[in-house]
């Protein structure tokens, strides 16, 4: 699979499905969109964009999410699956399993919330073709920093120490200077979907 021709290295993607979506109600990465479940519309960018893999961390009704992945993308090779069964414990340990089973053979994860069905493949090839090594990449709308993020090799290690339910921010902290922001001004490309009013 080619990577984008100005993008450095090997980049894989870990997409982050595995929450229990309590704040929308039910699982939001089931709901219908147009006839499509959620978990679709992240996944179909992140498969149309120049990442090499994408290695989606599943949890709270993985079965079921399994189905909907198997269905609309059969035979994807650049998706892989793997199931958190500690999902509870927070995002961080979902990030951690999948830095584990690809970190490996990457240089650079992009971190992709499942919850973002909005964000364009040529968004994704944008934040790639600005990856430096040992750089983070991450979108900037309104002085608020976004997802989907870049992180270099060089902070795996960090991520990895930290608590399965704490926060990246305190690496971005330490890696201040190597932070590489986009600017963008579509804000409704970078929503995450919270709750059921916020696809009303």
């Amino acid at each position: 699979m080619a990577i984008h021709p100005e993008s450095k290295g090997k980049i894989s993607c870990v997409f982050l499905g595995a929450g229990e979506g309590n704040r929308f109600g039910s699982q939001k990465l089931l709901h219908k969109i147009d006839g499509k479940p959620l978990i679709y519309y992240g996944l179909k960018s992140c498969v149309g964009s120049s990442l090499e893999y994408i290695l989606v961390i599943l949890g709270d009704s993985a079965d079921m999410l399994k189905e909907e992945i198997y269905k609309y993308f059969p035979g994807e090779k650049k998706i892989g699956i793997v199931v958190n069964k500690n999902f509870k414990q927070g995002m961080m340990s979902s990030f951690k399993l999948g830095l584990k089973n690809c970190g490996d053979s990457s240089d650079g994860i992009m971190m992709y919330l499942g919850d973002m069905p909005f964000v364009r493949p040529e968004t994704i090839n944008k934040l790639l073709s600005l990856r430096k090594k040992e750089r983070f990449v991450i979108p900037k709308i309104e002085n608020v920093l976004k997802h989907p993020r870049i992180i270099p090799s060089c902070s795996f290690s960090d991520f990895f120490n930290l608590k399965d339910n704490e926060k990246g921010e305190k690496i971005l902290k330490k890696f201040s200077r190597n932070i590489d922001e986009v600017i963008f001004q579509n804000r409704d490309e970078f929503s995450d979907i919270d709750t059921l009013q916020n696809i009303l």
